[in-house]
């Protein structure tokens, strides 16, 4: 899902995708474990504030990346542009963890879904 966020009145498409999130990961070096525990994905300990300024703001350049390319935008912004969006725009780091957030429970409500239908199937397919 494209979320679009405005900034100096320019609207900036974001996008928490497993390739933006692999991204992060790659130039941090961390695991998939690792990252969700920095990103508060575990649902008990972790908490963003784990993350540095500058991890909040490559999770945001690696979104803001992928938003362009699911729209068919061109995207020119450096990692020193994003951070200083910022600056031009009070609350952003609470939209941008706000946004990821979002992102992150409709893609566990669909897998949780999709695991939850998987036994109703395998019951039906030996039912036959």
């Amino acid at each position: 899902m494209v979320h679009e966020i405005k900034v100096d009145g320019k609207s900036l498409p974001v996008s928490f995708t497993m390739r933006a999130l692999n991204h992060f990961c790659i130039k941090h070096k961390l695991t998939i474990g690792q990252s969700f525990e920095m990103l508060g994905a575990t649902g008990g300990e972790g908490n963003p504030i784990q993350l540095t300024y500058e991890q909040i703001a490559d999770l945001f350049f690696f979104g803001l990346k992928e938003g362009h390319r699911k729209e068919s935008k061109k995207f020119n912004l450096s990692a020193d542009d994003v951070m200083d969006l910022f600056d031009e725009k009070p609350g952003l780091l609470t939209e941008i963890l706000e946004i990821y957030g979002e992102s992150l429970a409709q893609k566990w409500a669909a897998d949780e879904a999709k695991n939850a239908k998987a036994p109703e199937a395998k019951k039906a397919k030996g039912a036959k």
